[in-house]
């Protein structure tokens, strides 16, 4: 039977600190691949006391199941594959139709006037600002005319000598799907076929309607990336139509929202008659005035089966228990640092140092556990520095390596605007790695030193300002010395939240003693400072330590802050330092086949398939877990505290259990193969650098640092 756990409820009791116990060691694993140990990054600590025991997760992509969970709390599902408009009349449909022809017949002079739709006029806007508004009044009665369609209209602008003016002015026009050239200094402009496509689209989509459709992707063991490039094709779109909230595991059952550029819900429909099995989309379909954003999303709900559990019935629900009731300490996981030997905070080290060739030699150097042929070649640029040659040697998909070899072809010694070149999101990875790796090793001080019971002095807390604004009300009825002792230092700053209020809503302040006389604060307010230039660190040992292990690794606040290279410039940002898994169920199963399906995905469900029984007689035992994270929370955590098995022994399990999969699973590999888009192997798992690649100019002005950080954690196994 599932079990439902009621959620704790946090106290500031004064009770005595219990102390966190730390990693075994793990034993001896198969060379298959490089393994980074936990320590390595700063990861530590547990937070309950039940005995480890052994599962298998992921024994079957299909044991791995994800639904995003939006930014009104909604968990997202794939409930329908068919679509129905719900502004459609069902009868008397010839008698609407003849009514609506009617009535157009006598508004005709008023349905003719062109309406321009909002980004037309931004547009206009833009260029009145270029030609000013006599020549943009004049250009936008040719756009808006009858003789616009004809392909011998043309519209000529004022001579213009300033050949930059003239080429922010054509790529401005060719906005408006128009042709131009340029004729003794004079930008023309032709209708030519865009404009009728142009003409066709908006009569088409229809003025008032919002132009982008918000719809559901379900997809089975494959990349984002790969499925959006599939439908792409199938619905003949451009892929950058597409936008979506984060990326999702490959290996697993993932069902997220997506939103596409002017595409009915008809047609999006009509493409599951040929897509591949694995890849499914439908309804809830919703009309948005927005394209989707990286970061819009409140987190995920998982649905996880554990296989061959080796812990006994009583244990696994004390693990269960004690994981609700204590939550587990929010670290960053491995995926953060890369799957390479060097790991990307080491890279992103030497980036704050402003060692820039040390920075590139890590980047493109022989590292542990890699192809034989990559590491010669990356041995032989080491000894002779032929960027060329190991550009050559490398496969596209190491995007990260060959963005600098091909700088670095030009410049051997162009070691800055080698890094400089990555697209933003990337070259960011790399400090943001060394902020997180600093976090990890200040959490598990912070748990090893005070425990996690209580607020102690001079820790920082997350407030509401709505909240805030209340305690200060109360404060002034109070004496002035009281007054000074509850002010604390309060700086505003974004919070990694935990999918509630609005990060903007949230203010930092230091706990003082008449904060913990009056049990003002709870252990779940407790945050730590990601370094930065616009933070401020704990008024106790755990704000020393931050400056001392920092000068350990020669970073003092001014390279932190980066002020003469400020395309590195970190703002920092902090980061709650327990996290809880959100309305968390659990079921214990017997089964005799690791081919049993134990949960069932929303297409199963769809499809009418039954619950997964147990077998009370069954050879085995599984642990299915159902629970929602905050996007800044890590699945791996989980896993981590439940079982008390440190994650880079996790992670070697999966990797069998991954080629297994791949060498059992050919369905679409010849068909997808030109559509594979990896990312380079330091990138985390929830952006995707190839999209961001392609998305630089529209996402770059809109993705703010803070966001970046946010979107790096959104992490299934």
């Amino acid at each position: 039977m599932s079990e439902s756990i009621e959620p704790s409820t946090s106290t500031t009791t004064t009770t005595t600190t219990t102390s966190s116990t730390t990693t075994p060691t793990p034993p001896a694993a198969k060379n298959t691949g490089f393994s980074r140990n936990e320590a390595t990054v700063g990861i530590t600590c547990f937070l309950g006391t039940t005995a480890p025991y052994k599962g298998l997760l992921k024994q079957r992509y299909s044991d791995f199941i994800v639904n995003e969970v939006d930014l009104d709390d909604n968990v997202v599902s794939l409930t329908s594959l068919t679509y129905e408009d719900p502004t459609t009349p069902k009868q008397d449909a010839t008698a609407t139709v003849e009514t609506e022809t009617t009535t157009t017949t006598e508004s005709e002079s008023e349905s003719s006037k062109p309406i321009n739709t909002e980004e037309e006029i931004i547009k206009f806007n833009k260029l009145k600002e270029l030609v000013g508004e006599e020549q943009m009044e004049e250009f936008k009665a040719f756009f808006n005319g009858p003789s616009k369609t004809e392909i011998t209209s043309t519209y000529k602008f004022k001579e213009n000598k300033s050949k930059e003016e003239r080429t922010n002015l054509h790529k401005l026009i060719k906005d408006f799907d128009l042709v131009t050239e340029t004729k003794d200094n004079r930008v023309v402009v032709s209708a030519g076929c865009n404009t009728r496509k142009r003409e066709l689209a908006r009569n088409v989509w229809g003025g008032d309607k919002p132009k982008f459709v918000q719809f559901v992707l379900h997809k089975e063991n494959k990349e984002l990336l790969d499925a959006i490039g599939i439908l792409s094709n199938v619905m003949h779109v451009n892929q950058r139509s597409f936008s979506f909230a984060g990326t999702k595991d490959k290996r697993g059952v993932t069902s997220q929202r997506v939103t596409v550029y002017r595409q009915s819900p008809e047609n999006i429909v009509a493409a599951n008659q040929r897509l591949f099995s694995s890849i499914r989309v439908g309804g809830d379909f919703k009309y948005v005035d927005k394209h989707l954003m990286l970061g819009d999303l409140n987190g995920n709900r998982f649905t996880v089966v554990i296989r061959d559990v080796s812990g006994d019935d009583e244990l696994i629900a004390e693990s269960v228990a004690q994981l609700n009731h204590t939550g587990f300490i929010n670290y960053y996981g491995l995926q953060r640092f890369g799957t390479g030997s060097v790991s990307t905070n080491q890279v992103g080290l030497e980036v704050i140092k402003g060692n820039w060739e040390n920075a590139v030699m890590l980047i493109l150097g022989p590292r542990e556990g890699e192809n034989e042929d990559f590491i010669k070649a990356r041995t032989k640029y080491k000894e002779n520095g032929d960027a060329d040659a190991l550009l050559q040697a490398l496969p596209k998909y190491m995007v990260s390596e060959r963005k600098l070899l091909m700088v670095l072809k030009r410049d051997k010694k162009g070691f800055y605007n080698a890094i400089n070149s990555l697209p933003r999101t990337l070259r960011m990875l790399y400090p943001h790695s060394y902020q997180s790796y600093i976090w990890n090793k200040m959490a598990s001080e912070r748990i090893t030193k005070f425990g996690f019971k209580e607020v102690v002095v001079g820790d920082l807390v997350a407030v509401s300002k709505n909240n805030n604004n209340k305690q200060q009300q109360q404060e002034k009825q109070k004496d002035e010395k009281n007054e000074e002792e509850g002010s604390g230092d309060v700086v505003e700053m974004p919070v990694e939240d935990d999918g509630g209020d609005d990060k903007d809503d949230y203010q930092v302040t230091h706990v003082t003693e008449d904060d913990i006389k009056n049990k003002r604060y709870t252990i779940d307010q407790v945050v730590l400072p990601m370094p930065g230039s616009n933070i401020v660190y704990p008024s106790n040992e755990i704000g020393q330590r931050y400056k001392e292990v920092m000068l350990e690794d020669g970073v003092d606040e001014a390279k932190i802050n980066h002020n003469k290279t400020k395309v590195f410039h970190l703002k920092g940002s902090y980061r709650k330092i327990i996290s809880r898994p959100i309305n968390l169920e659990y079921k214990i199963y017997r089964y005799d086949s690791a081919k049993i399906p134990l949960a069932l995905s929303d297409l199963d469900r769809l499809n009418g398939k039954e619950e997964p029984q147990d077998l009370p007689d069954g050879k085995y035992k599984a642990l299915r877990l159902s629970f929602s994270l905050p996007s800044s929370s890590y699945a791996t955590m989980v896993y981590r505290e439940l079982l008390k098995q440190p994650t880079n022994v996790l992670q070697q399990q999966q990797q069998f259990n991954h080629e297994k999969d791949n060498n059992n699973n050919n369905e679409e590999d010849n068909n997808t193969k030109n559509l594979k888009r990896k990312l380079s192997e330091f990138a985390n798992n929830d952006g995707d650098t190839t999209k961001k690649e392609q998305n630089n100019e529209k996402e770059e002005t809109t993705i703010t640092e803070e966001r970046d950080t946010k979107r790096s954690s959104s992490i299934p196994l």
